[in-house]
C-alpha cells in the first residue's frame, strides 16, 4: 500500500508506503522521471472519486506503451488499484494498493463498490 502526494509542477512525490512495498517504491521514486509520468497522474485524476484498476483506465495497447508501468514491473509491481483525489493546494493525493507480477490481475468483482 502506498500513499503519495504529487505536485502539478512535477518533481518526486512526497510518499509513505507499507513495509511490503517500501523498498520497491523507494526505488520507483528514485528512478522516476516525474515529468514523463505526469500524463499517467492526469489520467488517474480524471477518474477521481472512486477506486479504479489500471486496466479500467488504459486499454491493453496503452498499458504496453506506458513507461511508468514498465518501470513498476521491473520493480516487481504487477497490478494497481487506486484512488486519486485533487487537494486544495493543487497537489494530487494518490492512495494505491499494489499487487506483485506473480498473481493474475485484480479481478473486477473485487474492484467494484
Amino acid at each position: 500500500m502506498c500513499f503519495r502526494s504529487c505536485s502539478p509542477a512535477g518533481g518526486a512525490p512526497r510518499w509513505v508506503a507499507s513495509s511490503g512495498v517500501y523498498d520497491a517504491f523507494s526505488e520507483y521514486v528514485r528512478l522516476g522521471d516525474w515529468t514523463a509520468t505526469r500524463s499517467r497522474a492526469e489520467r488517474w485524476e480524471r477518474a477521481a472519486g472512486a477506486f479504479k484498476r489500471d486496466i479500467d483506465l488504459y486499454d491493453a495497447a496503452e498499458i504496453e506503451r506506458d513507461p511508468a508501468r514498465h518501470m513498476l514491473q521491473s520493480l516487481g509491481f504487477g497490478w494497481q488499484i487506486g484512488l486519486v483525489a485533487p487537494l486544495p493546494t493543487g497537489d494530487t493525493a494518490c492512495f494505491t494498493l499494489e499487487r506483485s507480477i506473480a498473481p493474475a490481475r485484480i479481478p473486477p468483482r473485487r474492484a467494484t463498490s
